[in-house]
């Protein structure tokens, strides 16, 4: 474990979250990335879209995804109450749900973000939420989805962490009925540092929050991450293409709808 890491899930791990995910370099660059898929994913303006935030966690996402939704009241979702209270000064929509078990009508959303949630989930649980996520997407619609890139840790060596492999993520999407279309990584930079880490012993080695605010000559390291996303952001826009050896995993897919003959 990370020394002196909040554990997961609990409270004071979404207060140290509250005041990381507004300012700190992965959390708006993992964002100005999304912001280059998003337009190209639903392929026309994305203003007034319905939007929903699955894991909304203290709310910094809400606020972000607002831009796509115009007027419309973002909605999210999380099943920790710690984090839906400090989400509260948002101008969302927000409710105490499962990511597997979601409290909506049918072709309500026309874009669901998911962030650093189905890592968390069990196979079977990730499953049913590529189920709902479907259920929930208007025809056309499309999720937005961002996991750890780790693989094979046991739920038992670390906890609030399922044994995850983010290869079966494609497939676990097209077995719910959407269209893989986007399928990469983020953050080259990171994952080229967790590479050495791991390649030194390291791994799965914290059951917390281990990143922290960047102090001293912390910062320049942010300021190479920050460049490293706006990079990326670019070379999306440019190719339509993500890297494959970055951090953290980002895929998307569409709720396609066969078009039937009268």
């Amino acid at each position: 474990m990370a020394t002196n890491a909040p554990l997961i899930f609990t409270p004071a791990y979404y207060r140290q979250l509250a005041r990381l995910e507004r300012s700190h370099p992965w959390f708006t660059g993992t964002r100005r990335v999304a912001a280059a898929v998003i337009p190209a994913l639903l392929g026309r303006p994305t203003g007034g879209l319905r939007i929903l935030d699955v894991g909304c966690g203290t709310g910094a996402t809400i606020e972000w995804l607002q831009r796509f939704a115009g007027r419309r009241p973002v909605v999210g979702i999380d099943l920790a109450p710690a984090a839906v209270r400090l989400a509260r000064h948002t101008n969302g929509r927000l409710a105490l749900a499962s990511a597997d078990a979601l409290p909506f009508r049918d072709e309500r959303f026309d874009l669901i973000v998911c962030a650093d949630v189905v890592q968390h989930l069990s196979d079977e649980q990730r499953r049913r939420a590529f189920a709902e996520f479907r259920r929930l997407l208007r025809p056309g619609g499309a999720v937005l989805i961002r996991a750890n890139r780790a693989t094979g840790a046991p739920a038992s060596a670390v906890e609030g962490y399922e044994s995850f492999d983010y290869r079966r993520v494609p497939a676990d999407l097209q077995a719910a009925g959407l269209t893989p279309v986007v399928t990469g990584t983020i953050a080259v930079l990171s994952g080229l540092a967790t590479r050495r880490r791991q390649g030194a012993g390291g791994g799965w080695s914290s059951q917390g929050l281990a990143i922290r605010p960047l102090q001293g000559w912390q910062r320049l390291i942010g300021l190479a991450l920050a460049a490293g996303f706006a990079a990326e952001a670019a070379a999306f826009r440019l190719r339509g293409r993500l890297p494959a050896s970055g951090a953290s995993s980002l895929f998307a897919a569409l709720k396609v709808v066969p078009f039937e003959r009268a």
